[in-house]
């Protein structure tokens, strides 16, 4: 055999088994580093874009095991598949909605809180009564909460799926659809699910310098637009792409342009004990 064809049958071998081995191993010890509070939440600040100033927050997640981060697009792809993941989202809202309390006892305000739940909660009514007691314990107003599904797989049961989204609403917390452009979702859903705010997905501004995939991008706003409903842009990077998404009056901006994902302390200090009126959510 040539011997650089055995060295990468090698090399491919050993990433294939070390890969396999590595998911295994998360897998393995994720009920453990729950238990140890291993998931640290991180916010995303999200500013009104018109103003260029804080609203809200997405709540992010990052894995810290021994001084690694690990991110959630190794994570949660895992979750999402053992089934672990109904776990996890308990975890992630249980803790958000602690903070919010923990906030509100300071005197600090903030518009918005956004969560991330996996669709596969879509056929959890268990999910709602959970939340509903999450929100009496922490004492939390509802329409201070967004929880922003993303539809990383086909949804089977769409009755099930409205029934769920239908039973947040009556609770008072607004559905966001997440990372439009990037999943299973499409525009005739949109009409079906009737979310309270659309986020687009990053990967709409990746060849945002293509002049043809720029006038899409503008297409699709403008038709997302006869929704009415608010769209939040994620991934903004530069002026270009933020002046651009302004004039498509999109209403609210999130990317490493205005803010990266930080620690509980950090963004707390960005709160003020003054909702201004620019961060109510319509």
């Amino acid at each position: 055999m040539n011997k650089k064809l055995f060295l990468l049958l090698t090399l491919l071998l050993f990433g294939t088994v070390s890969f396999a081995q590595s998911t295994k191993y998360l897998e393995q010890i994720a009920p453990m580093a729950l238990k140890n509070r291993e998931f640290v939440l991180y916010f995303q600040p999200i500013c009104k874009f018109d103003l260029n100033k804080i609203c809200g927050a997405e709540v992010l997640t990052r894995w810290i095991r021994k001084g690694e981060v690990i991110t959630p697009g190794k994570f949660i792809p895992i979750f999402e598949e053992n089934g672990f993941i109904k776990e996890f989202d308990a975890y992630v809202v249980d803790n958000a909605l602690n903070y919010l309390q923990d906030w509100q006892n300071e005197g600090l305000q903030i518009g918005f809180l956004s969560i991330n739940i996996s669709a596969i909660e879509l056929d959890n009514m268990k999910f709602i009564e959970y939340l509903k007691s999450l929100l009496i314990k922490y004492d939390i107003i509802p329409d201070k909460v967004i929880i922003e599904i993303t539809e990383t797989k086909e949804i089977k049961n769409q009755k099930t799926a409205r029934e769920f989204m239908l039973a947040l609403k009556n609770l008072g917390i607004k559905v966001a659809l997440d990372d439009f452009g990037d999943g299973y979702a499409t525009l005739d859903k949109l009409e079906t699910f009737r979310y309270d705010t659309i986020k687009l997905s990053k990967k709409l501004l990746d060849n945002f310098q293509n002049k043809k995939s720029k006038k899409e991008l503008g297409k699709t706003i403008k038709i997302l637009r006869e929704f009415s409903v608010p769209l939040i842009a994620e991934g903004i990077e530069n002026i270009q792409e933020a002046k651009f998404l302004r004039k498509q009056k999109v209403a609210f901006a999130q990317g490493y342009l205005y803010y990266q994902p930080m620690p509980e302390i950090d963004f707390k200090k960005l709160l003020s004990n003054k909702l201004p009126k620019y961060c109510y959510f319509k």
